[in-house]
């Protein structure tokens, strides 16, 4: 399901137009459990979110583009998990620069795949521990979220690589296409460079009365 903003009227102060748009892909949830609502305008009460007045500070700027429209997305049926998964992208209003989006999905994980980039999160909000597979249906640069920090090895056609998590991240980044194995190695350790010491030097002073 996909929702346009667009932002293209004459400014009042400058000579300039604006031409923005903004194009929201909403993966999740599925779009026939999907209620979007566009809220705009004082009137309609933008600046309120459940009893919350969330009003922005005025920029120092004739460009202020905030405070104006929000998107509301919810699931039409309660359930006891909600997953909430949605593409942006910005371009010039006039232009087409719109790139297909589909979703990803595996018992584990969710994620999005865009051209020749995908990005996948793990379902439970936790660290994904365990191995797994992932297919994914063209040639890819892959970021996975979510998994524990260490050493993975990734299996990509038949191809063993090693690749690692840090302990900040927990992200997995690697090409890939097809169906690709993921076995946990173990922590990785990390590097201790040697520190080479100068020289011992020494300094003579002479006092002389």
């Amino acid at each position: 399901m996909q929702t346009v903003f667009r932002r293209t009227y004459e400014s009042p102060i400058t000579p300039s137009r604006y031409n923005g748009k903004m194009t929201v892909d909403t993966m999740l949830p599925e779009k026939e459990d999907a209620n979007i609502t566009i809220v705009g305008g004082e009137e309609d009460g933008w600046y309120i979110v459940n009893g919350v007045d969330i009003t922005g500070y005025k920029a120092a700027s004739h460009v202020d583009e905030g405070n104006t429209y929000r998107m509301e997305l919810s699931p039409a049926t309660p359930k006891e998990t909600d997953y909430f998964l949605n593409v942006i992208q910005v371009s010039d209003n006039d232009k087409e620069y719109y790139v297909k989006t589909s979703k990803l999905e595996t018992d584990r994980f969710y994620g999005a795949m865009i051209k020749d980039r995908a990005v996948l999160f793990s379902k439970s909000g936790s660290k994904v521990t365990s191995d797994f597979d992932i297919n994914f249906p063209a040639a890819v640069k892959a970021t996975v979220c979510d998994v524990k920090p260490g050493e993975w090895q990734v299996t990509v056609n038949g191809e063993n690589k090693s690749v690692v998590a840090s302990e900040e991240g927990g992200v997995l980044s690697f090409n890939a296409s097809g169906k690709v194995s993921f076995s946990y190695v173990g922590a990785k350790e990390k590097e201790v460079k040697p520190v080479e010491l100068g020289k011992a030097s020494s300094t003579n002073l002479m006092i002389a009365n």
